[in-house]
Parts: structure tokens; C-alpha cells; sequence
């Protein structure tokens, strides 16, 4: 997810910082905490998606962009079906397992 180029930074900056704290006890639960925060924050609903994707007309990325969230939504997705947001869900579904 942070390798993602288009994550947004305080979320790179706050998985980072919980990766660097994985082995350290006095300072995982802080970062955890933090990255759990920053993926409640940073994952995008899917109607946000696919008006960003709306917004962008007449661009040929944007265009696959639209096509690809509305078939997500369509099959029942409620985020955002890039890698980034993807990826950041799996984490937060799971954030029980961060420390």
C-alpha cells in the first residue's frame, strides 16, 4: 500500500513509521494507532472515486478509471478499487494483528 505512488503521504509516512516500530514494544501500539487512523481516514468511498473519475471527462485515464470503479461498484464494492485503498482495507480489517 505505502509503495503505491499515489497514496496519499500521511498515510505512506504513518505505515512507514509503524513498519520501523514492528520490534520495538514501547513504541508499536503508538504507531499503530496512528496507522489505524490515517486508513480510516485516507480510504476513499467508491461514490467519492467515481465522482473524481467523473470529473476528468475528456482524460483517457480518468475514463478507465470510471469504467473499472463502476463495475466495482456494481459488484458490490464500497471503497475506492484501486491498490492503494484495496490494500489499506485489508489492514484495517485485520488491525487486531498490528501489535
Amino acid at each position: 500500500m505505502i509503495s503505491v505512488d499515489y497514496c496519499e503521504a500521511s498515510l505512506v509516512n504513518a505505515g512507514q513509521d509503524y513498519l520501523d516500530s514492528m520490534n520495538n514494544a514501547e513504541n508499536v501500539d503508538v504507531a499503530a494507532a496512528r496507522l489505524v487512523a490515517e486508513l480510516k481516514e485516507c480510504i476513499v468511498p467508491i461514490d467519492d472515486a467515481i465522482a473524481l473519475a467523473r470529473s476528468h471527462p475528456d482524460n483517457e485515464f480518468w475514463k478507465g478509471v470510471l469504467e473499472a470503479e463502476l463495475k466495482a461498484k456494481e459488484e458490490g464494492m464500497t471503497i475506492c478499487g484501486c491498490v492503494a485503498c484495496v490494500n489499506a482495507q485489508k489492514i484495517l480489517d485485520n488491525h487486531e494483528y498490528l501489535v
